[in-house]
């Protein structure tokens, strides 16, 4: 995984810029460096970096950095060094600029980032479940296609009572463990809800998701927050092919009965790609990216933001588009476009066969 801390990136700032706030002020003291920013040839430090999150910024009006700069301080190391994409400079600062870091991080929990434990109330799918598991099959049937056995091979949970009541609980596994969760709520699907006033109030959030620091009186209830979690990653083989979709259940239902599936569905759980997120894409690897959000008003303007934030670190993508339903969770079936925005005929042949009904 790209680890900022494995760089020090105020040697690199300093090389590169002028430091305008040496003498303190300005955010100094919390690791803001004020500096003429080269991007508009700023002369009065305008520009200025965040060294603890690698944000950078501008604020001249009309600078390629105003008011912030997609990929911080990776993408303007790229346009100094003059850079195909962003990975090639984060490797170039990695080489030349190893070493601690200048700004310490936030001490990391001490259970570590990635302890997760699933809620006390949480019960798996059963061979021979319960009369209330049928209501949680049921949803899931209704909403992804899943069977009972794809709930078990998944290792779904389901919730009948306390903060996560009448919600489907989804584990992320990431390097073999779980990392976190997410809690689909079945309360707004069902016939009829469940006259139950707790389910009532959070059914209004479609999702809840497991908190990176657990809380003294809830510590199963933990893990990391969904801008830092891919579902299904572990799946993705190295130099593989990726296609990204928006949920959890839209994974898993493209590979529904077939794990060996390909492209690797990997769900970025919602639509926001984060830099998190693409560094995790980045670790993995694949060869070969398809974007596919939900068809739904706004989305198609998301995709090209992410396919343009995926081609600067390096990445080979494609978009793809859903035939006959809204995602791959409601049945649709996968159009892909090639490079240029045309579906290919080597598109459409890798896909002959592979509709989901």
């Amino acid at each position: 995984m790209i680890d900022r801390s494995r760089i020090d990136l105020e040697r690199f700032v300093r090389g590169a810029v002028s430091i305008r706030n040496d003498g303190g002020g300005r955010g100094f003291d919390q690791g803001i460096r004020a500096y003429d920013c080269p991007l508009c040839r700023d002369s009065k430090g305008r520009g200025w970096v965040h060294l603890g999150s690698w944000a950078v910024g501008c604020f001249n009006l009309g600078c390629p950095a105003s008011p912030r700069l997609d990929g911080g301080a990776a993408e303007l190391a790229r346009r100094l060094l003059g850079l195909a994409s962003r990975l090639e400079a984060w490797r170039d600062l990695e080489r030349r600029f190893g070493g601690a870091a200048t700004v310490a991080y936030a001490p990391a929990p001490t259970r570590g980032p990635d302890f997760c434990n699933f809620p006390r109330e949480m019960r798996r799918f059963e061979v021979a479940g319960s009369p209330m598991q049928a209501v949680f099959e049921a949803f899931i049937d209704r909403q992804w296609g899943l069977r009972p056995e794809d709930a078990r091979e998944w290792g779904l949970g389901w919730c009948l009572t306390g903060r996560y009541a009448w919600r489907v609980i989804i584990p992320v596994v990431m390097g073999g463990a779980p990392v976190g969760f997410q809690a689909r709520t079945v309360a707004t699907t069902l016939d009829k809800p469940p006259d139950d006033p707790v389910a009532e109030l959070l059914g209004r959030a479609k999702y809840l998701t497991s908190s990176k620091v657990a809380s003294t009186d809830r510590p199963a209830e933990c893990g990391r927050p969904a801008a830092s979690m891919l579902f299904n990653l572990d799946s993705l083989p190295r130099e593989g092919e990726a296609l990204l979709v928006e949920g959890a259940g839209d994974a898993m239902r493209w590979h529904r009965g077939e794990r060996g599936r390909s492209p690797t569905a990997v769900a970025i759980l919602g639509t926001a790609l984060t830099p998190e997120k693409i560094s995790l894409l980045v670790e993995r690897g694949p060869e070969r990216l398809v974007g596919a959000l939900d068809e739904e008003p706004g989305t198609r303007g998301r995709a090209l933001d992410h396919a343009e934030s995926l081609r600067a670190w390096g990445f080979s993508v494609a978009a793809g588009r859903w035939i006959g339903g809204k995602d791959a969770g409601s049945g649709a079936s996968l159009e892909v476009a090639d490079e240029t925005g045309g579906v290919g005929e080597a598109a459409r042949s890798r896909l002959e066969g592979r509709q989901i009904r």
